[in-house]
């Protein structure tokens, strides 16, 4: 189970809106941009409030936040890539003590929209795959059962 600190936004939402980005976030996008050039990013920060509620119980980091399975995600296609080899370059950035740790397509968006409109996000991911190892998850349906219960737990706490 891992909780997002931050959405890494290699999808393109948040540059349709005018949000007032904090310190933190204008800091690690400055470091991301150079980073993962010429690909456009923007970060978004959780809420630490809710983060306290499962880091104590759960892995946390940097979720990359890719807009679709292919390119984004680091899947070759007979295109050119513009990164070619992206998982690498996901796996070697880090912003002070913290790792890109998963990818998927809704926590920079919900990070980034939560904030423009006032709501308390945090993002908790139940992690079924490994890329790097090719590894799975004999039972995921276990893991995801796990995390609603520690999820409900810590909320209802």
């Amino acid at each position: 189970m891992l909780v997002s600190d931050y959405g890494l936004g290699f999808d393109n939402l948040m540059h349709f809106y005018d949000l007032a980005y904090n310190e933190n976030e204008l800091a690690m996008t400055q470091i991301a941009k150079k980073h993962f050039a010429p690909i456009p990013i923007y970060v978004a920060q959780a809420n630490q409030q809710l983060l306290n509620h499962f880091k104590a119980h759960a892995y946390h980091g940097i979720t990359a936040t890719c807009s679709g399975f292919y390119g984004p995600q680091g899947r070759k296609i007979r295109g050119k890539m513009r990164i070619e080899n992206l998982l690498d370059e996901m796996r070697d950035f880090q912003y002070q003590d913290l790792r890109i740790t998963n990818f998927e397509m809704e926590t920079s968006a919900i990070y980034g929209l939560g904030a423009m409109l006032g709501h308390n996000t945090a993002t908790v991911c139940a992690i079924v795959a490994n890329r790097y190892t090719k590894t799975f998850s004999s039972d995921y349906k276990a893991t995801v059962v796990r995390l609603i219960e520690l999820i409900l737990e810590r909320i209802c706490d």
